[in-house]
């Protein structure tokens, strides 16, 4: 890892989010759990509108959204393969309960836009690169539902709240086998250049 690269991961670290690696996660074992719970597993589309907008499509059985360019979001992994959290759980990641496993398959040149979520999360790198933007701190204390940040200006309205989308953010980028924790309600983003495979482990919505 290069220094620029260090001190990403460093600076990360200090603001409160955890970083790692581990190579167990990139075992056959994990392949063949991933291959059972992707071809099982509801999927969605995430897609950008020819204005940016952020739209979710959910699509049918058996339909793999042939033509759409987007990430696809492969949905409750663990009610297929229970013991796929276990599986990916990264050594070294503190006290850590997962109640979610979702499948992200970026196609390249695709991610996801700036948002935040309601879970803390850790994010597992399984296959190419994506680069991860992330907030120095979180948008809000207890979220009651994820956001999309709008393209066209630098603040959402969150239920009356006036939030804004901040411009400093720790830049990530994550390879096979790495590792990264996201706190909830902290402002991310990514992207992957070339196509990526990741899989994110959900904490309850109760857990900071």
């Amino acid at each position: 890892m290069d220094s620029a690269a260090d001190t990403e991961l460093n600076a990360c670290v200090s603001l409160g989010a955890l970083t790692g690696t581990d190579p167990k996660v990139l075992s056959p074992q994990v392949d063949e759990a991933m291959y059972q719970g992707l071809s099982a597993s509801p999927c969605k589309i995430l897609l950008s509108s020819q204005h940016g907008e952020h739209q979710e499509l959910l699509l049918p059985d058996g339909n793999a959204g042939l033509g759409l360019t987007g990430t696809r979001c492969y949905m409750n992994l663990e009610s297929v393969v229970p013991a796929l959290a276990n599986l990916l759980k990264p050594a070294g990641l503190p006290a850590f309960t997962v109640d979610r496993v979702n499948a992200y398959v970026s196609q390249p040149g695709t991610g996801s836009p700036t948002h935040f979520d309601t879970r803390t999360v850790v994010i597992v790198q399984l296959v190419g690169r994506k680069l991860w933007m992330v907030s120095k701190s979180p948008a809000i204390s207890n979220p009651h539902r994820n956001c999309v940040a709008d393209p066209a200006r630098n603040w959402v309205d969150y239920d009356g709240t006036r939030l804004t989308v901040p411009d400093d953010f720790i830049f990530v980028l994550l390879k096979p086998g790495d590792w990264l924790l996201i706190r909830k309600a902290a402002w991310h983003a990514t992207y992957s250049s070339a196509g990526s495979i990741s899989a994110t482990l959900a904490a309850p919505a109760e857990v900071d």
